[in-house]
């Protein structure tokens, strides 16, 4: 095995196009038919939010409130917390699930719970739905393909920017039919969910190890499982054993090769 810096030094191109790049561990002929086999009512499909369908809407309403607090705070309370925190998110830059964590951690004491808590002529679902971030390029054509599974959106991330995602996806069809927020055990929601719905097929989309731990587990459970792993860069270190389909945020790709 090649000790390249990209992914393509070790799967198969599925897509040349830069923007639109896919690599699989299945050849390209196979592929489309091995999709196609998860259309289906068996198939319980879940769907990440950061990172996968849109940039971070975590990390971006963060960012949104701390730097523009005149239009969230009435005071200088976030400054403090914000000065302590933000070179701890500079220590753990290497980690993508820990940026991730602090995002969160950071957001729930510093962010959400002081908007929830203290001003309420703030409206959070309304922050959420405007400063949330733009769905990636062909997510929605992707999900409309897949009209026959169970489709869950599942986060990590608040209440109110799931709920304002879940709006914007079911905006004109329903496309998702349930969604889940502050969920740390994706493991423990995907398996129960695939066995209430009485699923066979457990079909994923995220960009973290804690969206592939979910497919490890359901396959040594005797699920037919897919894993399509969202990546920034399609890195070398982004491999995976348990995954079987790495895109680029551009889901167009994807999209151009279930239609064609």
């Amino acid at each position: 095995m090649s000790q390249g810096k990209y992914l393509d030094d070790i799967l198969e191109f599925i897509s040349m196009d830069y923007d639109n790049e896919m690599l699989s561990v299945h050849p390209r002929d196979k592929l489309n038919g091995i999709l196609e086999n998860y259309n289906d009512p068996k198939t319980l499909m879940v769907i990440d939010i950061d990172g996968t369908i849109k940039r971070s809407p975590t990390m971006s309403i963060v960012k949104k409130t701390v730097f523009k607090p005149q239009r969230y705070y009435k005071n200088l309370e976030w400054l403090g917390n914000m000065l302590l925190t933000l070179p701890i998110a500079g220590w753990q830059r290497w980690s993508l699930e820990k940026i991730e964590t602090f995002s969160l951690e950071y957001a729930e004491t510093n962010v959400i719970e002081t908007l929830r808590n203290n001003y309420p002529n703030v409206n959070l679902n309304k922050i959420a739905e405007t400063e949330s971030p733009q769905l990636f390029p062909g997510v929605k054509d992707v999900l409309t393909y897949f009209s026959q599974p169970k489709k869950l959106l599942v986060s990590r991330t608040f209440e109110e920017l799931v709920k304002a995602t879940e709006k914007e996806l079911n905006n004109g069809v329903q496309l998702i039919h349930n969604s889940y927020h502050r969920i740390d055990d994706k493991v423990k929601l995907v398996l129960d969910q695939a066995e209430q719905q009485r699923c066979e097929k457990i079909f994923i989309f995220g960009d973290l190890q804690n969206d592939i731990d979910p497919a490890t587990e359901a396959r040594k459970l005797g699920y037919d499982v897919f894993m399509a792993r969202v990546c920034k860069q399609m890195l070398r270190k982004h491999y995976h054993s348990d995954v079987d389909l790495y895109m680029q945020r551009n889901w167009t790709g994807l999209r151009d090769m279930l239609i064609s």
